[in-house]
């Protein structure tokens, strides 16, 4: 009860101060998710694209070459 009455007799009547850090705050708080929820979007949308490249991208294989063994043999 004591430091209660203390500090109601210290601190003075700064609403307005209050306000303003509380808007800042928030501010602060907002900001900072929505930059999160931002960069988790351009992540997944980068995994995503990467994803669809990979399959749809269909590497150029050559056909071994086979070496046919002909014989000179008539018959």
């Amino acid at each position: 009860m004591y430091s209660i009455e203390i500090m109601k007799l210290n601190r003075p009547n700064n609403t307005a101060l209050d306000i303003a850090a509380f808007l800042a705050l928030s501010t602060l708080i907002i900001t900072a998710t929505l930059a999160t929820i931002s960069q988790m979007q351009k992540d997944m949308l980068a995994a995503e694209s990467a994803t669809e490249f990979s399959a749809s991208y269909k590497p150029q294989t050559l056909m071994p070459s086979i070496p046919v063994v002909r014989s000179n043999r008539q018959k």
